[in-house]
């Protein structure tokens, strides 16, 4: 897999299953309760009246989900 660029953000915090945490790759969405980072991030806030997310790490890297609610990002 090669790494590409990835979207870190909180979903809501609501959740009754704990996935409150999402990682964007591309146009898709992933949901997860863990998410393991190894690679640099930068923080990135957009504004109080920006559109969702107005903050957000962004980084990149490659980004692999276990299928049980841990996403994992890795250099590779």
């Amino acid at each position: 897999m090669r790494p590409k660029p990835f979207l870190l953000c909180i979903d809501r915090l609501d959740k009754a299953d704990g996935r409150v945490w999402a990682v964007k790759i591309g146009a898709k969405w992933f949901t997860a309760h863990t998410v393991h980072v190894w690679v640099d991030v930068e923080t990135v806030f957009k504004g109080k009246n920006a559109r969702q997310p107005k903050a957000y790490l962004e980084g990149v890297g490659v980004v692999r989900m276990d299928g049980h609610g841990t996403i994992t990002i890795a250099a590779a």
